[in-house]
């Protein structure tokens, strides 16, 4: 009961922040449906110029380095906690 009024006497001046935020809608959310029509259309104009068959071996190209890097980021990171091996 203490802890509970504790509590509430420090948190007062949060809530008291958080009402004073405007309120938000989401009639935003209503027209999405048309809009995901509207990108569905656009990328299936874009394949008619730029097949995907042609930009696929791009991309996975560019895919396979970022996944190299990262994982070895995460091994030199990992090897850096290893008394020793620092570094690459």
């Amino acid at each position: 009961m203490i802890t509970e009024n504790l509590i509430s006497i420090l948190m007062s001046p949060v809530f008291g922040l958080l009402n004073l935020l405007p309120t938000v809608s989401n009639e935003f959310l209503e027209g999405w449906a048309y809009v995901r029509e509207i990108l569905v259309d656009i990328f299936t104009g874009i394949g008619c110029f730029i097949p995907l068959s042609a930009l696929a071996p791009l991309l996975y190209a560019v895919v396979a380095l970022h996944v190299f890097r990262i994982i070895l980021a995460v091994i030199v990171r990992i090897k850096s906690f290893i008394p020793l091996m620092g570094g690459l």
